[in-house]
């Protein structure tokens, strides 16, 4: 998941996409007040674990530091720019990161350029996928299915 995939979740119905330094700054700022920062994420690099659209929860880091197996929130090494992936093991204070779909991993990356920690990863709901034809086609099948039981 790379930075152009965030795009901070406001509502329903609007939003607004940011990336690179504006984004990580803003996650900053609001870590710093000791706040949580949520957005939805696109991209496929964190599936099955976090899937395309679903709402990220990103909890400062605090006292406790990574552990291997966290989803870690980070400053790329070769961009720049932010991207989640899990902890795959650690070297001194460098944690590596790879994405659960990823190839490679992302290399090691410093405890200072990590952001925060994943905690909550909500799932969209399988049906707000739907295009409304499909939804009205499957509501109809759904109706004769139940006709004929």
């Amino acid at each position: 998941m790379n930075a152009r995939d965030f795009r901070p979740f406001f509502s329903r119905s609007k939003g607004i996409t940011l990336s690179g330094p504006v984004l990580i700054e803003l996650i900053r700022a609001v870590h710093e007040k000791g706040g949580a920062f949520k957005f939805r994420a696109t991209g496929f690099s964190m599936h099955p674990a976090i899937a395309d659209g679903d709402r990220v929860l990103i909890d400062p880091l605090g006292r406790s530091a990574p552990a291997i197996g966290d989803i870690a929130a980070f400053i790329q090494p070769e961009t720049g720019g932010l991207a989640i992936h899990r902890i795959i093991g650690k070297n001194g204070d460098a944690y590596l990161l790879k994405g659960d779909n990823a190839l490679e991993a992302d290399g090691y990356v410093p405890q200072t350029d990590i952001l925060g920690l994943v905690r909550v990863a909500e799932r969209r709901r399988w049906l707000n996928r739907f295009p409304v034809f499909l939804r009205k086609i499957r509501d109809r099948l759904n109706r004769i299915r139940r006709r004929g039981s």
